[in-house]
């Protein structure tokens, strides 16, 4: 008996070291095909087939207080750290949450979302760095310390905060690449530190009805020499209502302003610009079982001139077999801007999830 309680508690104590030094690790894939009709693409009219990025997920308890989350996304240009982070939740006094490191922002709520958990194909062009609105390369993600707290509830209200000091570097724009050599100012390379904060409201109307209405703003300087600035303010909304047992409609809708100030040297002084540019996304998803269907519509000001509009609308169905380690997903979308021919775009995705985190459904 003696023996067998000896080796019980070896087994136990290797489970608990193997728990710490092996965290939960996931591999979302996904296969993709694309047709377009754009005249910019190099495969106009010619269907695509493609292994999309994949997303490589290891994230573990730490101990009783803290978790650790690293997301890798390897693709052509190889491995990037999308992700790293670890999560104080349960440490601090009053309640309140700790996050460091690099995470994406929780700026509205689709940006702290990863694409695969959207129930669209694609990132909003809304959030897409090629316009502008929110900074980043591929999403609003940087180093950063966010301080959160969820406040008693009032009612049926459920008020949370969350305030974060970021690096800073995305929000800087760069030196103009016309700028000539003799002229390129090197301070504008400096970074100074950014800002963000986000509140949310979570309600429930009735026994049907739930939702989360949230505000948003952030705060970076473009050019720490020439001390200009960049202001970005957002709402967001989402509803969700059971129509049956196994049938809910999600309506959700962003909208982001920036505004900002823009330096440009010429060797000898600055001069300067303000700019401001506007934009929203809303879409309605109908999920029924492990079937989904919805529509999407955004619009935001164009990247060189605000009285020149950017709109898109899109179609899109999803269907995961069985579970939700495979989803199949379908979309159609026609983007237009005034004065450009619209474009049209069809898509295929399957997405599949080896491991604890999946490609769920949104």
């Amino acid at each position: 008996m003696q023996r067998k309680f000896i080796l019980l508690s070896l087994a136990v104590a290797m489970t608990a070291f193997a728990g710490v030094s092996n965290p939960d690790i996931s591999l979302i894939g996904q296969v993709r095909s694309d047709w377009t009709n754009d005249p910019l693409s190099t495969d106009q009219y010619r269907p695509t087939l493609g292994l999309g990025e994949v997303e490589l997920v290891a994230q573990s308890a730490l101990n009783p207080y803290a978790d650790g989350t690293f997301v890798l996304s390897i693709g052509d240009e190889g491995i990037e750290v999308e992700e790293g982070y670890i999560d104080l939740n349960r440490a601090l006094p009053l309640g309140f949450a700790l996050k460091a490191g690099k995470f994406r922002a929780p700026f509205g709520k689709l940006n702290a979302m990863h694409p695969h958990a959207y129930s669209f194909l694609q990132t909003p062009h809304l959030l897409d760095p090629e316009q502008g609105l929110l900074p980043g390369e591929e999403s609003y993600d940087d180093v950063a310390l966010e301080l959160s707290e969820l406040f008693p509830g009032i009612g049926t209200l459920a008020p949370q905060l969350s305030v974060a000091v970021q690096q800073g570097a995305l929000f800087r724009t760069g030196q103009d690449t016309s700028v000539s050599e003799e002229n390129f100012d090197p301070k504008i390379s400096e970074t100074h530190p950014s800002f963000l904060v986000h509140s949310s409201n979570g309600f429930e109307w009735g026994d049907f009805i739930v939702g989360d209405i949230g505000f948003s703003w952030a705060h970076g300087m473009n050019n720490v020499e020439a001390n200009t600035n960049t202001h970005i303010w957002g709402t967001d909304l989402k509803v969700k209502i059971q129509l049956a047992e196994e049938t809910r409609l999600t309506l959700q809708g962003e909208g982001l302003y920036r505004q900002e100030r823009v330096a440009s040297w010429d060797g000898d002084s600055y001069s300067f610009q303000n700019q401001d540019r506007k934009g929203f996304v809303c879409f309605a998803d109908l999920t029924r079982g492990r079937l989904n269907i919805g529509s999407l519509y955004e619009q935001t000001s164009g990247v060189n001139s605000n009285s020149v509009l950017d709109r898109s609308v899109k179609g899109f169905a999803g269907f995961s077999l069985m579970e939700e380690t495979t989803l199949f997903r379908l979309g159609v979308e026609r983007r237009w801007v005034e004065g450009v021919h619209p474009v049209n775009t069809a898509s295929m995705q399957i997405l599949f999830s080896m491991g604890p985190h999946r490609p769920h459904q949104f």
